[in-house]
């Protein structure tokens, strides 16, 4: 991989948010954009829900009904599955994108039923004739383990278009990593607990987040796996417009590959101090600007408080 590559890869990881989206709002921060040529005024949202539902296998062709094999039940998770989180996006103070990360079963010939974690990053009308941003990335997880078996990222930036996908083989420490934009692959070797940004992400929902505390990760991003140190602190209550303010912990990321500190600025976020731990914001300062992504709403599966009846924006 040459230093263009090193130097995405160590964006990710720097801007990781606890390892989702960032490599897109990364993105929109650096879009060179004259301040006067931006229209303040977000261009207006469509609202809606989806239920996401998994359709379990039924009964075996060929065989009759009492005697069909009933499939594995699937194993409990820590978050709701058809859950789907947006935040939107800030460059400066202007608004010029959404995130949304988004979860659900999805049937694979090969492995059974897989997590299925996506993101999707898109900028918004203010930008996207200057500098438009169009980006997916999916991670399909084990549900037994929570160790990816895939990760693909489809990133439209500008005029750079980067498509890359991930394969894992725990059984052999291996990972395969292609690059179908560059038709260029290599292989790495994994470790045993290793996880894309965000299966990472996921798994840190699991393990929450205590005030004051340093702990260590090994994260792969593009062909790389890079040391991870998330370091949490005091907690605020962080003001959302649909959830007033929600009290959350302060962490901050610091990455190094090969014992080389990967900085290009200062990322912080915050995990709310609740069952889901979500990120509730996170702000960035970067050489071009600062950026900001803050939650809007939350929709799926629930009866908590995140979940609300949305009649406006």
């Amino acid at each position: 991989m040459g230093d263009d590559a090193h130097s995405r890869a160590g964006r990710w990881v720097l801007c990781m948010v606890i390892g989702w989206l960032l490599a897109g709002t990364a993105a929109l921060g650096e879009a060179p954009l004259p301040q006067e040529e931006l229209d303040t005024k977000a261009a207006s949202e469509e609202e809606g829900e989806e239920e996401a539902s998994l359709a379990l296998p039924g009964p075996v062709a060929g065989m009759p009904d009492d005697e069909a094999t009933e499939p594995d039940p699937l194993p409990e998770l820590w978050f709701p599955m058809g859950e789907e989180i947006e935040y939107r996006v800030y460059w400066g103070r202007i608004p010029v994108g959404t995130a949304v990360i988004s979860t659900e079963w999805e049937d694979d010939e090969e492995h059974g039923p897989l997590v299925a974690i996506r993101v999707e990053v898109v900028s918004n009308r203010v930008i996207e004739t200057l500098y438009p941003v169009d980006i997916r990335i999916e991670s399909l997880i084990d549900p037994s383990t929570f160790l990816p078996v895939r990760f693909t990222q489809d990133r439209k930036e500008g005029r750079r278009h980067t498509h890359e996908i991930t394969e894992f083989d725990y059984d052999n420490l291996i990972a395969h990593w292609r690059s179908l934009s560059r038709d260029r692959e290599d292989t790495f070797e994994l470790e045993p607990d290793t996880r894309d940004l965000l299966s990472f992400a996921y798994y840190m929902r699991k393990k929450g987040f205590q005030r004051n505390e340093r702990r260590e990760f090994r994260v792969m991003a593009d062909d790389k796996i890079y040391d991870l140190w998330l370091e949490s602190r005091g907690t605020d209550a962080i003001r959302l417009r649909h959830y007033g303010r929600v009290s959350s912990v302060e962490v901050e990321p610091e990455a190094a590959f090969e014992g080389l500190f990967v900085r290009r600025g200062r990322i912080q976020f915050w995990v709310s101090r609740d069952e889901r731990q979500l990120m509730t914001q996170m702000v960035g300062s970067i050489p071009v600007a600062s950026i900001r992504l803050v939650l809007q709403r939350v929709r799926g599966p629930g009866n908590d408080s995140w979940i609300l009846d949305y009649n406006d924006d």
